[in-house]
């Protein structure tokens, strides 16, 4: 009867361990529970999605909106654009090489100046698509991701406690993860380093 009840409690401590392995992470718990919500998503759609990331500006690059297309788990395409330009708004249309010039002559910018600025990449990099043989080109090249890979950085990267870093997660895609990363304490207008998905649907 005692070898019985030894090995029983051995074995419910090695279920116990399994089911409550620590990640070391910050957010852990809510993590988890992130976790297991995008792979039930994952599994009813065959890892088939789109999902919609947006940047912060920043001192050195303008804010964006990137949609990424991913296809039995692999990223297929992005395409994208600047939100703005020097806070005018992106027309409802998209930009093209002459309202990229309007907008940058309604700033105050000088003629010389502007015509300096339109270079094929600066209006290409406005406005763009992405396929399997350019990805990352015109965007972030570190937000090719598919959403396994955006938790994994997660697990491994942006949720490590850290002194000088603030850890943040939240879920407001329906549990599924919706911004993960990193900003310097306590400075909350310093630029976010991480991801923010703004939505998430199946691919149909």
């Amino acid at each position: 009867m005692k070898n019985l009840f030894g090995i029983f409690s051995i074995l419910i401590l090695l279920f116990s361990c399994s089911k409550g392995e620590s990640l070391n992470i910050e957010h852990e718990s809510a993590y988890k529970k992130s976790l297991k919500k995008w792979e039930e998503f994952r599994s009813e759609n065959n890892n088939t999605y789109t999902f919609v990331i947006e940047t912060d500006r920043s001192f050195s690059a303008l804010p964006s909106r990137i949609t990424l297309t991913v296809e039995n788990g692999i990223l297929t395409k992005r395409n994208g654009h600047k939100m703005d330009l020097f806070l005018v708004p992106r027309p409802a249309a998209g930009w093209t090489a002459e309202n990229i010039r309007v907008a940058l002559t309604s700033i105050n910018i000088d003629k010389a100046r502007i015509e300096e600025m339109l270079t094929a990449d600066f209006i290409a990099g406005m406005e763009w698509e992405e396929d399997q043989n350019n990805l990352g080109k015109y965007g972030p090249q570190d937000l090719a991701m598919t959403i396994d890979q955006i938790y994994k950085k997660a697990k491994d990267t942006w949720l490590v406690p850290s002194k000088g870093d603030e850890a943040i997660f939240e879920t407001k895609n329906n549990g599924i993860i919706s911004m993960v990363g990193t900003r310097l304490k306590p400075h909350d207008d310093f630029p976010f380093n991480g991801v923010r998905i703004v939505s998430i649907a199946a691919l149909k």
